[in-house]
């Protein structure tokens, strides 16, 4: 009887467990936070780390510490290894939520979701390359109008929007859209609701900015060439002064997020999508 009872009481454990790691929640008598890091991601290796700014990756669970599902810290993955923290409140970390490997749900909602990290190290030069996987949702409350998919406010800025020193990547306005905007100067493009998307943005030094969707180019154009302002407040789904311009939270899922402080040509953005699309089952 001790036998079986003791089998019994393991395949009750396994079977918790493993529902716990799925739904990335707490069940009775056995709790997994954060969840494993799922195979389905875990086996891709990033093209180049090398001048990484920030990097977060849903894959890597244990990055993340939780309470309740909701993100409350997020370790970058570049060798910064900087701590984001939770604004308001953190997206929920949801295990099998995108393409059944993991991601960070952000709510949009009046209050504020985001990961943030104060003084972050971007330098003071003037290119970049942002990328990120996730999806774009509509907010019937229309917190998301303005919502930056990632923002970064110079030392010293009073907003991420009319300041030549920082940028964002936004949804402007109310409509689907991907935005960067830098000084008042946007280049964007339409996205749908729900869709699942790889964004990949380049800025030249020349200043030439190209916006990729799903490894196509969606939009492109010059713009001045200006020097970045360091170091910065770099946000994840909000900004450093919501209240201002940023008057909204990223509405979706996100489920790998980097930013490079180089430029990337058409060969390595290619093989970024290409790891991109790959690693996360699209």
């Amino acid at each position: 009887m001790r036998c079986i009872r003791t089998l019994a009481a393991v395949i009750f454990l396994t079977l918790t467990q493993q529902a716990s790691a799925q739904f990335g929640a707490c069940l009775p008598g056995f709790c997994v936070y954060p969840p494993p890091t799922s195979s389905l991601c875990s086996q891709f290796t990033i093209p180049s780390t090398t001048s990484l700014v920030a990097w977060i990756d849903a894959c890597i669970a244990s990055s993340f510490t939780l309470s309740s599902g909701a993100v409350q810290t997020a370790i970058d993955q570049s060798s910064h290894a900087y701590s984001f923290g939770a604004g308001s409140i953190g997206p929920q970390y949801v295990a099998a939520g995108f393409n059944a490997r993991p991601t960070l749900a952000f709510s949009g909602s009046a209050t504020l979701t985001s990961l943030n990290y104060p003084t972050a190290a971007f330098g003071t030069g003037n290119e970049l390359t942002f990328f990120s996987v996730g999806t774009l949702d509509a907010d019937s409350n229309g917190f998301h109008a303005n919502g930056p998919l990632i923002s970064y406010t110079a030392s010293g800025a009073t907003s991420a929007f009319n300041n030549v020193g920082s940028f964002g990547i936004i949804n402007l306005g109310a409509a689907a859209n991907i935005t960067y905007d830098r000084n008042a100067v946007t280049l964007g493009t339409s996205v749908t609701y729900g869709a699942q998307i790889r964004v990949i943005f380049t800025l030249k030094s020349d200043g030439t900015r190209t916006l990729y969707i799903n490894g196509s180019v969606a939009a492109t154009s010059a713009s001045i060439v200006a020097n970045f302002v360091s170091p910065g407040y770099l946000s994840m789904g909000g900004s450093q002064f919501d209240t201002n311009f940023f008057n909204g939270n990223y509405a979706g899922l996100i489920s790998e997020w980097g930013l490079y402080n180089v430029f990337k040509d058409a060969t390595a953005v290619a093989a970024l999508d290409t790891y991109l699309k790959n690693k996360w089952g699209m």
